[in-house]
């Protein structure tokens, strides 16, 4: 607690900082972690810093309300053609049981 304190970061945070320095995600914090977290961490955020954040988060966002509505018209466009392939195959298999014989595509 020293060390972090002496690093000038707020200990109520505790939680979201061990989300910080957790790099690998593993839900644990090894020494190497540790030490480039918390260097990474230490001291204020600067202006610059939060503006760039802040343009990041601008950008991530335009390009997921440009893809999302791209992928639910492809979804769209998936979805009719599964249900013209159901149709098809349906429609297949009750024309070969009137015919009594499976379909041979080899002679087609």
């Amino acid at each position: 607690v020293q060390f972090i304190l002496a690093l000038g970061i707020d200990v109520e945070g505790a939680t979201n900082l061990f989300d910080m320095i957790d790099l690998d995600g593993n839900g644990a914090v090894d020494v190497v972690e540790f030490v480039e977290g918390m260097q990474r961490i230490r001291g204020e955020a600067k202006s610059a810093d939060v503006h760039r954040l802040s343009l990041e988060v601008r950008s991530i966002v335009r390009i997921l309300a440009s893809v999302f509505p791209a992928a639910v018209k492809e979804q769209a466009r998936f979805r009719h053609k599964l249900r013209t392939t159901t149709k098809l195959g349906k429609a297949l298999s009750t024309d070969s049981q009137k015919v009594g014989s499976p379909i041979d595509m080899g002679s087609m």
